[in-house]
């Protein structure tokens, strides 16, 4: 069975645990998404929900300056109306959870640090994922084949490292 947020196909108080890793950040209707997941989850369950932070990631530096050297067009923001966003920290995403009426238990930030083959990241790129892939994918052939000549001896030369959250 599968579903998509923020209407799941289950009944309520289905699980004892619901995981929501990065998924609040990229749906429509943030509130009606959490509050779907409260909908399923336990009366004595745990949900769990991760956001990325505001402020971009340390591999975004070198993909724009590929995209400026290259002539890219840039492409209309994808972020949410105002009415329907939610600040991007813990403070925001506390707020989101208790406008829904669901209790935090707790809430911090993790710090990790993120190694990507840049292969992969320029795979994300061109299938279209997130606002770089959606860029590429904006351009016109010529435009896309400069990227993409950019964008190869850089990722020949370095290893995408990322420690979260980024502080730019």
């Amino acid at each position: 069975m599968s579903g998509a947020l923020p209407a799941l196909p289950f009944a309520d108080a289905t699980f004892a645990g619901v995981t929501a890793n990065f998924v609040v950040n990229h749906v429509g209707e943030p509130r009606a998404a959490v509050r779907e997941l409260g909908r399923v989850l336990a009366d004595d369950g745990r949900l769990v929900i991760t956001i990325w932070p505001a402020g971009g990631a340390a591999w975004q530096s070198p993909v724009d300056e590929v995209f400026a050297t290259s002539g890219a067009a840039s492409v209309a923001s994808a972020r949410l109306p105002e009415d329907r966003d939610f600040p991007r920290s813990i403070a925001g995403l506390k707020g989101l959870i208790d406008e829904v009426g669901l209790e935090v238990h707790e809430a911090g930030e993790l710090h990790w640090t993120w190694r990507v083959d840049p292969t992969d990241l320029w795979a994300g790129i061109a299938g279209g994922i997130a606002t770089p892939g959606r860029t590429y994918l904006a351009q016109t052939p010529e435009v896309r084949a400069r990227i993409e000549r950019g964008f190869l001896p850089q990722r020949a030369a370095r290893s995408m490292t990322d420690t979260w959250p980024s502080r730019q």
